[in-house]
């Protein structure tokens, strides 16, 4: 049977609703590999349909009216309120999540409460440090805040196969690298180099890119998606930010980084990634307009100049519509 027979064949079982919708994602879920195949649990793949906006931001909406009660009350409550009202509030909303984890019909509520959770157990870590008296903002005592936190949501995207945990992991180990990455230069070597923050963006950018293609291969590959559009960002970001400004520009990161947005375009197609093709043309595009910006002195030559700009724009734009129809039309 052709494509356009079976899906003909699809719409009239639909319109006698002896199919349903629900059906139908499950079945192309399965032939995508994200469902269950031959007693194989795989992951839960993140959808943002209505509902699960509503749920994601009526979490978002709890762990608002949650700092807002603490904000207005910290100094009039004592240790132990403190302690109940932060930690013991996330440890309820994670125990939630759980349980509607365990049962089918709400386990789309499920990622409410993961994401309250997430958001409050910072909290509640900080606050178990500093009712012990330490200094509860220092690199020390903030590592083991993320270390802890990342620990808990890698070990429960183990066990319970949800995509919405292992972004939270990301997330934790993102603080983690950073904090570790200052407390080596403060701490131990006493100071940073210039660009300090701009080489680590770039680092953690090609960290995210590389756990982003060794996760696009398993059962979590739409966490790839993710990964690259955060690590091109944070990659070009940090290389946009390293050519610096008239009159401090530097000349050599003013030549690397066309090649790194060009470096970009070969790696969306390595990698079948429409997101790094997309960022690498929007940050190509910017950093024309900034070097116009920079180096336009007007004179005779300026009318020239804005055409030339205009017209790489357009080859831009060509450029990824071809890139995309040739080799990435086809993919997810």
């Amino acid at each position: 049977m052709d494509k356009f027979s079976l899906l003909n064949e699809i719409s009239q079982l639909a319109g006698k609703n002896a199919i349903t919708k629900e059906e139908l994602l499950t079945a192309y879920e399965k032939g995508q590999g994200q469902v269950e195949v031959s007693g194989q649990q795989t992951l839960t793949p993140i959808r943002f349909d209505l509902a699960t906006i509503l749920y994601y931001l009526g979490g978002a909406i709890v762990f608002l009216g949650v700092s807002i009660f603490i904000g207005k009350n910290w100094d009039t409550l004592n240790p132990l309120s403190r302690l109940l009202v932060t930690l013991g509030t996330g440890v309820v909303a994670y125990s939630m999540a759980v349980l509607f984890t365990a049962n089918e019909r709400l386990e789309k509520i499920s990622q409410a409460f993961y994401l309250i959770s997430a958001l409050i157990l910072p909290v509640g870590i900080y606050t178990l440090f500093d009712n012990a008296g330490v200094n509860a903002i220092s690199y020390k005592f903030q590592a083991i805040n993320a270390l802890l936190l990342a620990a808990i949501f890698y070990t429960s995207y183990f066990i319970f196969k949800k995509n919405v945990l292992l972004l939270f992991a990301v997330i934790f180990s993102t603080w983690l690298y950073f904090d570790l990455t200052l407390w080596f230069y403060d701490v131990q070597l006493h100071s940073k180099p210039e660009n300090f923050m701009n080489y680590s963006l770039l680092l953690a950018g090609g960290i995210y890119i590389l756990a982003g293609y060794f996760l696009s291969s398993g059962t979590a590959r739409i966490m790839a998606g993710f990964l690259y559009s955060f690590g091109i960002i944070g990659v070009l970001s940090a290389g946009i930010c390293l050519t610096g400004w008239m009159p401090d520009q530097n000349h050599i990161w003013e030549t690397i980084f066309p090649l790194m947005t060009f470096g970009s375009f070969i790696l969306s197609i390595k990698l079948e990634s429409k997101s790094i093709l997309v960022f690498g043309a929007i940050f190509l595009i910017g950093y024309i307009l900034k070097m116009a910006d920079e180096y336009y002195t007007g004179g005779p030559l300026a009318p020239l100049l804005l055409v030339v700009i205009g017209l790489l724009l357009i080859a831009i734009g060509y450029g990824t519509y071809y890139l995309n129809n040739k080799y990435l039309s086809r993919r997810n």
